[in-house]
């Protein structure tokens, strides 16, 4: 499915879409597109396995759409939404920016002008976001809540430190395309938190720039913990991934003082407290210790150390008794 433009695209962005069961949804999200000042160059849509009718409806859409990008149709088993961000990444070929929007998230109209004009005023940006509007809904669509996820706090924040104070959303940020390829795109194996590793291995290559004005669209399901979302279902062990490949990407520039460099052995020291705390919540009590002595080493001292010592004594215990 691929339906050419015939108009010269206004900017060199992808975006990317992965989308599980959406036939309800992703029109509005592609809608939100169309309606953009600012063309992009390509949309991909990754349907992840999709059993519904969702590309019966893009079918439809598309024939009954005027679109002023190129558009791609990639079907694949079911392999969750970093699998599908991935095969969305590897089709985006020559565009210098790339959007991962999900598939039922909505765009204000000006959302990537304003990010291309912020990105143009300094050649080490390599990523810039909007603030997000994170709104709950009931299953039918009744609204039952939302909130403001500000950047007020993250202005000339840059690299963890930036994203700590004020992470911004994978949907309401463009990416330097080669930036995402460096760093591999999205871990598969993870069911929770592989966007923010992501996010958190891009911004360690320059500057994340952010811009003011109308929030992104984020929307979460009263009951989007069964099988309606792709990233919705966190497993035991992401935590423990996380920190594993977090160290792994960031640790290397620990001592290093360029800009975006800042509170590097924050994120590290937080990455492995956070899992020796999911072992200890299991009982898994000397990994846990492993891991909140790996934490000591990025901010010694402080409760890890504590929290590895509990650990010893717990397993001293059970010995004993």
């Amino acid at each position: 499915m691929n339906a050419p433009s015939e108009k010269t695209p206004d900017a060199p962005i992808a975006v990317v879409i992965p989308a599980y069961n959406r036939e309800a949804l992703i029109l509005e999200t592609l809608n939100a597109i169309c309606a953009q000042t600012l063309q992009p160059e390509l949309v991909v849509v990754v349907d992840d396995g999709s059993t519904d009718a969702t590309k019966d409806v893009l079918d439809k859409w598309l024939k009954n759409t005027a679109i002023e990008f190129r558009f791609i149709y990639h079907y694949q088993e079911n392999k969750g939404v970093g699998a599908a961000r991935n095969a969305g990444l590897e089709l985006v070929g020559k565009c210098q920016w790339t959007a991962f929007l999900d598939s039922d998230d909505v765009w204000p109209t000006d959302l990537l002008s304003r990010l291309y004009t912020e990105i143009q005023k300094d050649n080490r940006y390599i990523a810039c976001s909007v603030e997000t509007n994170e709104s709950f809904f009931e299953l039918d669509n009744t609204l039952i809540s939302s909130h403001l996820l500000s950047h007020e706090n993250g202005y000339g924040k840059h690299g963890p430190l930036g994203l700590m104070t004020a992470g911004p959303h994978i949907s309401a940020s463009i990416i330097r395309t080669d930036i995402a390829l460096k760093v591999n795109g999205f871990d598969e194996k993870m069911r929770y938190g592989e966007d923010r590793l992501f996010i958190m291995g891009v911004s360690c290559h320059g500057l994340w720039g952010r811009v003011s004005g109308e929030p992104i669209l984020y929307r979460c399901y009263k009951k989007s913990l069964n099988v309606n979302q792709l990233s919705n279902k966190p497993h035991q062990n992401s935590r423990v991934r996380y920190a594993r490949l977090l160290d792994k990407s960031l640790s290397p520039f620990v001592h290093s003082r360029e800009e975006w460099h800042k509170g590097i052995a924050w994120a590290l020291w937080k990455g492995w407290h956070r899992a020796g705390k999911q072992l200890e919540k299991t009982g898994h009590y000397r990994w846990a210790a492993s891991y909140y002595c790996k934490a000591t080493k990025y901010r010694p001292p402080n409760k890890s150390a504590l929290r590895a010592l509990l650990m010893y004594l717990k397993l001293l215990t059970k010995k004993l008794t």
